[in-house]
């Protein structure tokens, strides 16, 4: 994922452009942690609430799980 969101022109609005990762050592499955590594900001999302944070516990999940 990029720390970046535009509008409906497709002009940037918010964000550094920087990658953001999902921080392990504060998620579990109701919290996802992300934080972008050029800016530092943090985001925590609610797995029960947002169906995007399900979407990376089920990804992280598949990923932690392979061989």
């Amino acid at each position: 994922m990029w720390h970046r969101k535009f509008d409906r022109e497709g002009a940037l609005i918010e964000g550094c452009g920087g990658r953001v990762f999902i921080d392990r050592a504060f998620s579990n499955d109701s919290w996802v942690e992300t934080v972008c590594v050029k800016c530092g900001k943090r985001w925590l999302l609610d797995a029960m609430k947002d169906a995007f944070a399900r979407k990376l516990v089920k990804i992280e999940r598949s990923f932690v799980n392979a061989k």
